[in-house]
């Protein structure tokens, strides 16, 4: 199935070093950083944001 995808998104937390480096291994890029993004546990995380787009694929 294709799906016609031009980007496909991943935000981890910047600790979390083995799942940013599979995203580097299968090719994704890092756009930037979501300060304070969301609520884990009562309090505010960032958010590493990574992408790949259709034309590196």
């Amino acid at each position: 199935m294709d799906l016609q995808l031009n980007k496909i998104e991943a935000k981890v937390e910047p600790q979390n070093q083995a799942s940013i480096r599979l995203l580097h291994k299968l090719g994704f890029c890092q756009e930037g950083l979501l300060r304070q993004h969301e609520i884990e546990k009562g309090r505010y995380i960032d958010l590493a944001v990574f992408s790949k787009l259709r034309r590196e694929m």
